[in-house]
């Protein structure tokens, strides 16, 4: 199992295991498929309702189901819905907490990263750190989190 060492700025040297291309592909899907029913459900309302979904009402509902995820991150400290099923986490190389602008740059080149077929994966298996190309300029990297039992 590959992982991922970190040093802390205390000087602490962390090591977390490195989340699977299995595991991240999964929690891709897993947030697609809520992504989906948000805007199947909103379109469902507006049917039922007798109002039509126009193209600006569709475009708005678009841009906010493709914040999703950025805004996810930022909110709940690097997880998704499907990163939290996982058990799996965004985390920056240099042991501090990611930044705004880190899970901004990890969302921004999604369009890059899963655009161009299998870029992602490909980067994922081949980079020392697990690395797609949004984590690679962001200094991010996903890694597995143990669940503390209360």
């Amino acid at each position: 199992m590959q992982a991922v060492n970190i040093r802390t700025t205390q000087n602490v040297q962390l090591e977390y295991p490195l989340a699977g291309v299995g595991e991240r592909l999964l929690a891709f899907v897993i947030d697609l498929i809520i992504i989906g029913s948000f805007y199947l459900a909103v379109s469902a309302i507006f049917a039922v309702s007798g109002g039509e979904l126009g193209v600006s009402a569709a475009l708005i509902l678009g841009i906010v189901a493709y914040l999703y995820r950025l805004v996810m991150e930022v909110l709940f400290n690097g997880q998704t819905v499907g990163k939290i099923a996982l058990n799996i986490r965004v985390v920056k190389l240099d042991g501090s907490t990611p930044s705004v602008a880190a899970y901004f740059l990890r969302w921004l080149l999604e369009v890059i990263d899963f655009g161009i077929t299998g870029l992602a994966v490909l980067l994922i298996i081949l980079t020392k750190n697990g690395q797609r190309l949004g984590d690679l300029l962001a200094g991010t990297t996903v890694v597995k989190v143990k669940k503390i039992s209360t």
